[in-house]
């Protein structure tokens, strides 16, 4: 078996524990970030890494492949994924559980993209962005605190929580019914509107729309809305 398909099959097991950057896969597998960057570049065009901000994710194939969500949850989240995102001209994806954070297994590019896709944010902690209050609203509550046990607290901006207190009431309010909204926590250029989506699959989903401050800002009621719609139950 040649080194850079093991170098390959490394890379997803790592990615299968949490999200990573390249720098961080080429440190922990003691090889030069070039040849890392490359071996990423081939599994992102298979589909079996994709990338989220600076960091890189099991792709759609892995997942399918692992068990982590079959073939039919990975057609109807890109189903879902692409309809908002082209109805709302957003960028839009859908997450599920993973790890301490969250996995995407679709994602639609909106128009203003450039943000999201430069972005560091990412999935590391789930209280780091409102998809992730929306996946810590559906676990039980001694899984919401272990998530919420971080040291030292995540540095967020704009109204993100400031300590676990805060984010317990946020997770609170989306559990009565409220969509989680971020304006500037991970980065001062973006938003994000995102709910639930518990019948996504076996592990707790959620449906999230993103975008540039200016551009959801003043549309949170009308997303909040197309998203609702969206993770209805098929009839």
């Amino acid at each position: 078996m040649s080194a850079s398909l093991l170098r390959g099959l490394r890379i997803l097991e790592m990615l299968g524990e949490e999200p990573l950057g390249v720098s961080e896969l080429a440190r922990r597998l003691g090889v030069d970030k070039a040849g890392v960057s490359r071996n990423v570049a081939a599994l992102q065009r298979e589909g079996w890494v994709e990338r989220t901000g600076q960091r890189c994710v099991l792709g759609p194939r892995a997942l399918a492949l692992g068990g982590g969500a079959d073939g039919a949850v990975l057609a109807r989240a890109g189903e879902v994924v692409h309809r908002v995102g082209q109805e709302v001209d957003l960028t839009a994806v859908a997450l599920r559980v993973a790890g301490t954070g969250a996995q995407p297994l679709a994602l639609h590019e909106g128009r203003d993209a450039g943000p999201v896709r430069e972005t560091d944010a990412a999935f590391e902690h789930l209280v780091c962005t409102a998809a992730g209050v929306a996946l810590l609203a559906q676990l039980p509550d001694e899984a919401v605190r272990s998530h919420l046990s971080i040291d030292p607290w995540p540095a967020l901006g704009g109204d993100g929580p400031r300590s676990a207190a805060e984010a317990e009431a946020l997770v609170a309010r989306v559990r009565a019914g409220a969509a989680a909204v971020e304006q500037g926590w991970t980065d001062e250029r973006l938003a994000c509107v995102a709910v639930p989506w518990p019948d996504l699959g076996a592990a707790p989903g959620a449906l999230a729309v993103v975008g540039s401050t200016s551009s959801v800002s003043a549309r949170v009621d009308e997303l909040v809305r197309v998203l609702r719609e969206a993770v209805e139950p098929p009839r």
